[in-house]
C-alpha cells in the first residue's frame, strides 16, 4: 500500500513576493462570488493582502482596522452607495487610496458617473479582467493616473 502524502502545501506566493502584515492591503467591493475568487487569487498572488466589505458597516470596519493601499470596485455591486464609500476613503489619514473602478461595458454612463464621483481609474470590467495584475501593481505604486472612462464594447 502506498504511503500517503500528509503535508500541507504553503499559499502561493509570486516569485519575489512574500505576503507578510506588512503586505500592502487592498479593499474590495464586490457582490459576485466567482468574481471576488479570481480578483482575490490575484491580490494573494501578487504577495498582497485583501479585505472585502458587502455594505457601509463593514467597510467602517475595515476602514478602522487598516488604510488600504488600493480598493477595487465592482460600480454594479449596488451594495455600497459610490458617494459615500468614496467620502469614507477620502477621510483616511493618508488620503483616499487609489480606486479602480469596473462596469460592463453596456452601462458606460454609471462608468461615467464613477470617473465623475472621482474614482481613480474606471474601465470595463473585461479591461479589468484582462489588465488585473498590471492596473493592482500600478496602483499599488500609485502609477495610475486618472484616466476617462472606457465605453468601448469589450466588456
Amino acid at each position: 500500500m502506498p504511503e500517503e502524502n500528509t503535508a500541507v502545501a504553503e499559499p502561493y506566493s509570486a516569485p519575489g513576493h512574500k505576503k507578510t502584515d506588512s503586505a500592502p492591503l487592498v479593499l474590495t467591493l464586490l457582490d459576485d462570488l466567482m468574481l471576488s475568487v479570481r480578483v482575490q487569487a490575484t491580490i494573494d498572488a501578487l504577495g498582497y493582502r485583501f479585505q472585502s466589505a458587502d455594505d457601509l458597516v463593514g467597510l467602517a470596519s475595515v476602514l478602522e482596522d487598516a488604510c488600504p493601499a488600493a480598493v477595487v470596485l465592482n460600480l454594479t455591486a449596488g451594495l455600497l452607495p459610490l458617494p459615500e464609500v468614496l467620502a469614507r476613503l477620502r477621510s483616511l489619514p493618508g488620503g483616499m487610496p487609489p480606486v479602480i473602478a469596473f462596469f460592463p461595458h453596456v452601462l458606460a454612463d454609471l462608468g461615467r458617473a464613477a470617473r465623475d464621483a472621482g474614482c481613480t481609474l474606471v474601465v470595463p470590467r473585461s479591461r479589468f479582467m484582462a489588465e488585473m495584475p498590471d492596473l493592482l501593481r500600478r496602483a499599488i505604486r500609485r502609477q495610475v493616473p486618472v484616466v476617462r472612462s472606457d465605453a468601448r464594447s469589450d466588456g
